[in-house]
């Protein structure tokens, strides 16, 4: 492990730390994916967050499931290190859920709406998500809630890595310490 990435490992480490004074006896938790979920049991970590904590998600392929298990939740809380503050979402790919089939006519229609779609690979292969679907990993530059319910119109989608409105919180590890976004409580 290099320097950076222990960094980055004890940010994500102390920011988890911080969300775990949220539980309480009898608190049911929803569990994350990726490598936040070694450390917190109720959160999310995240590809992107911006100043209001919406994100963008999805990029380690749960996203699905990381939309249902959020919407079940009381408190949706995100946690993550600085490298993941962005100024407006966008700056990377936003991953689509699209059934395998006629992909290729939910791609055509995910173009349509100035969307470079990219179907993510694995060993040569088309990635599968954990429902055996596949993803878009798909460039429009910076991206809005409008552009969430347009991608939820096209017949073939599934979901979307975008988080409009979600999160209560987001706890972010930074060199300096903790930041919070939004509202803990």
């Amino acid at each position: 492990m290099t320097i950076e990435q222990a960094e980055v490992e004890a940010q994500k480490k102390a920011a988890a730390g911080r969300a775990l004074e949220l539980v309480r006896p009898g608190t049911v938790v929803g569990l994350g994916s990726g490598s936040t979920a070694r450390y917190f049991i109720a959160g999310h970590g995240a590809d992107e967050i911006d100043p209001t904590v919406n994100c963008l998600k999805g990029r380690g392929g749960a996203l699905l499931r990381e939309k249902i298990v959020a919407h079940a939740s009381r408190r949706f809380v995100v946690i993550a290190d600085e490298s993941k503050l962005v100024g407006r979402l966008g700056r990377g790919p936003v991953p689509i859920e699209v059934l395998p089939f006629l992909w290729e006519a939910t791609s055509r229609a995910i173009e349509s709406l100035g969307g470079r779609p990219a179907l993510r690979l694995a060993a040569g292969q088309p990635y599968k998500t954990d429902n055996d679907n596949l993803i878009l990993d798909t460039t429009f530059g910076a991206v809005d809630a409008q552009l969430g319910t347009a991608i939820h119109a096209i017949p073939g989608v599934l979901e979307h890595g975008l988080f409009f409105g979600i999160a209560r919180a987001a706890i972010i590890g930074c060199a300096s310490g903790l930041r919070i976004l939004g509202e803990l409580g």
